[in-house]
């Protein structure tokens, strides 16, 4: 679940009341989850799930400290945040292109949440999106030619679909009136999934990618609980997404069959997990879990386990993007403008 900014004509956002409706939130769920699903012991875990050796690579989000959004890097074994490129601020949802080259990303920088790219060695962010209005949650296409999106360009939130430099627009859930939101760009570069309230309650759905009018969405999660926030694994067979269909908010895998989801796991225990994100490798998911003062980032094995925390601080972190490549390093600290988002290891 993700609480929205839209800019002036919106609500803003308020920490002081979102720290108070999450602390609320995560009680209550406690409360509930714990009545209605015991708390798994750890000996209904499989240790052959638990590797000893340590994941790789870079996790790049976004995290809120006293009101202010910025895009950070940590290494997924843990350590302090470094915060990006200064350029970006204030900046959510971070998406780095297949390629490494370029990072796409929303900020309000210009008045309302728009979306904006930037080369990942540095320089100056690109306005993509001019609606005046709310949009984010960019994914790329695995040919780094195109990113697809969520929008209110049209009235209500849809799913969007443009090239890489903002041009050619196109409405893919055009013909939906309910909110449709946070796109997944499937690696055979076929499909989208997204999350959709056409039936009443979320559910994740799919559209083909190349679809330019009228697009015919399938419900492949077909489930009366709620079922949201779908990423794609690296080889496309499975989709790793957010489910309450137990009575606790956690996170679930999924064979992916345009017929329906099959063979359904559920992989976290934690009662309030959300914003999941699959490893380039295919091993791991990274995603973030509510508590009463903060939201930290968790990585665990795709296959379930005990997670690991990355870090432990008293930030809320949203939208985790893996570098697509295992060996990306962060360039040393640098807040003045311009500086390197990261750069791959020679």
């Amino acid at each position: 679940m993700r609480i929205y900014d839209f800019g002036p004509s919106f609500p803003r956002e308020s920490p002081l009341i979102n720290n108070v409706y999450r602390a609320l939130v995560v009680i209550l769920l406690t409360l509930v989850a714990v009545s209605a699903n015991p708390i798994v012991p750890v000996s209904a875990f499989d240790p052959s799930t638990l590797s000893a050796v340590a994941p790789s690579g870079r996790l790049i989000f976004a995290a809120e400290s006293g009101g202010v959004w910025n895009l950070f890097a940590a290494d997924a074994n843990g350590g302090a945040w470094q915060r990006l490129s200064a350029n970006a601020a204030p900046a959510r949802d971070p998406a780095i292109s297949p390629d490494g080259k370029t990072i796409a990303f929303r900020s309000r920088r210009d008045g309302f949440w728009e979306i904006y790219s930037m080369p990942a060695n540095g320089g100056s962010p690109m306005r993509l999106t001019r609606g005046m209005v709310y949009s984010g949650a960019p994914v790329w296409s695995p040919d780094n030619k195109r990113l697809a999106f969520e929008s209110y360009k049209h009235g209500d939130l849809d799913i969007w679909a443009m090239n890489a430099d903002g041009t050619q627009p196109v409405n893919l859930t055009e013909t939906s009136e309910f909110q449709d939101y946070a796109p997944a760009w499937s690696p055979d570069g076929k499909w989208i999934a997204y999350t959709s309230w056409q039936t009443g309650t979320q559910q994740i759905f799919v559209v083909a990618a190349d679809c330019t009018v009228g697009c015919k969405a399938f419900n492949v999660s077909q489930n009366k609980a709620d079922d949201e926030e779908p990423a794609w694994s690296p080889d496309g067979k499975q989709l790793t997404f957010v489910s309450d269909r137990d009575g606790q908010r956690a996170i679930y895998t999924a064979d992916f069959a345009l017929a329906g989801l099959k063979n359904i796991k559920r992989i976290t225990f934690s009662g309030w997990d959300d914003q999941p994100a699959w490893s380039p490798d295919g091993k791991w998911i990274a995603f973030v879990s509510a508590r009463p003062t903060r939201q930290p980032l968790y990585i665990t094995s795709a296959e379930g386990g005990i997670p690991r925390i990355v870090d432990d601080s008293d930030m809320y972190a949203a939208s985790v993007a893996w570098a697509p490549d295992a060996t990306v390093v962060l360039d040393a600290p640098n807040e003045s403008a311009g500086a390197p988002l990261y750069q791959a290891r020679p």
